[in-house]
Parts: structure tokens; C-alpha cells; sequence
């Protein structure tokens, strides 16, 4: 078991709080509905996992690994005033494990009760590209590599309004690259590095 410490960069009181991230053999248990009600937004009503958990019904009585992300008992949901239940997730791999690990953070951090939440005021800036504008002798199937940050306190990069075009034609439209462009995303919501590859022809 790992603790992770979240905190929000527009909260000037510096809340912190504790997640443990760890690895639980559940029992499978025979529930009657086709997802577990804890984990199904139509059941519970409240979004725990972001994608359906499915029904682990096994006659054997086998047992499976979950990813478990736990808040404290006490931190309560700002909508529901209830205690902010854990983050389950079922399919993990060692090259998803962080994504997995940050998307679940984000979720739980989403309901946390902050106080006194300052705006976001602060635009992204595009910190440099790779090669520079006015570079000469430049391989054109080389890869072009942007880098845009958020300068803090932000809520972070909303990927889903990021248009981008090249030589007038469009690469990535509201965060997804356009179909046969292949684009890269690395970072995090306040610092990413975007990688275009270009379209390369070998005839």
C-alpha cells in the first residue's frame, strides 16, 4: 500500500488530502444486477469508477485484484454530504497503472468539499515547439513536439478544446487527432508535451 497526497493548487488554505492506493483480493460475490450496484452510475447514482464494474459472479468462488484508491473515512462528497466512497478499478496494466491511478485521483478529487476555491484565470501558454519556427535544414518526417502548461493555481489543461492544425489542415480537433494523423500526449493536465508524427511516405 503506497499514500498519495491530493491537493488542490486554487485552494490558498493548502487542504491535503490522503489516498491509499493499493492492490485487494476481492471475493466475488453473486450480485443480482448486471453491475456491481457500488460501482454503476444508474444504480447508485453517483459516478464511482467511470465505466461500468461488471458482475464477478463465479460458482467456483474464485476471487479477483482490484486497484483500490481510498480517501479518509470523513472526507465527505460536497453534493451528497456522504462519505466519499473508494475507486475500484478491475482492468489494470503495468503500462496503464499510472493513467489508472491519476483518473481515479482526479474522480474522488472531484468530490471533495474545498473551500474557497480561487478561479482560473490564467490561459495556457505554449512554452516552446520543437524544431523552432524559424529553423533551417529541418527533416520533414521528423516528429514536431509542442509543450503547453497551465501556470498554477489552475483546474488544468482541458484537452477537449484543444484544436490543432497544420499547414491548414486539421490534426487534432477538440482534443482527439484527426483519423490517419498519429499525436501523442504526455504530461499532465499542467504541463503536457503534444508529439505530432507526421505522415510518412516511403515510396
Amino acid at each position: 500500500m503506497v499514500v498519495f497526497y491530493l491537493r488542490n493548487s486554487r485552494v490558498p488554505d493548502d487542504k491535503i488530502v490522503p489516498l491509499t492506493v493499493s492492490l485487494q483480493l476481492d471475493s466475488v460475490k453473486p450480485f443480482r444486477t448486471p453491475v456491481r450496484s457500488d460501482q454503476s452510475p444508474t444504480i447508485s447514482g453517483v459516478a464511482a469508477s467511470g465505466t461500468e464494474f461488471p458482475n464477478l459472479v463465479d460458482q467456483e468462488g474464485e476471487s479477483t485484484w482490484l486497484l483500490v484508491v481510498a480517501p479518509p473515512r470523513d472526507e465527505l462528497d460536497k453534493d451528497t454530504g456522504l462519505p466519499i466512497p473508494p475507486e475500484f478499478v478491475n482492468v489494470v496494466s503495468e503500462a496503464t497503472l499510472h493513467e489508472e491511478i491519476q483518473a481515479a485521483m482526479g474522480r474522488i478529487g472531484s468530490r471533495v468539499d474545498w473551500p474557497d476555491v480561487l478561479p482560473d484565470t490564467s490561459p495556457p501558454k505554449l512554452i516552446s515547439i520543437e524544431p523552432p519556427f524559424d529553423a533551417t535544414d529541418v527533416n520533414i518526417q521528423g516528429n514536431v513536439i509542442y509543450r503547453i502548461t497551465e501556470p498554477l493555481p489552475s483546474a488544468g489543461l482541458d484537452l477537449s478544446t484543444l484544436n490543432m492544425t497544420v499547414n491548414g489542415l486539421p490534426v487534432i480537433i477538440s482534443g482527439v487527432a484527426e483519423s490517419g494523423e498519429t499525436v501523442d500526449f504526455r504530461g499532465n493536465v499542467f504541463d503536457y508535451r503534444i508529439i505530432y508524427r507526421p505522415k510518412r511516405s516511403y515510396n
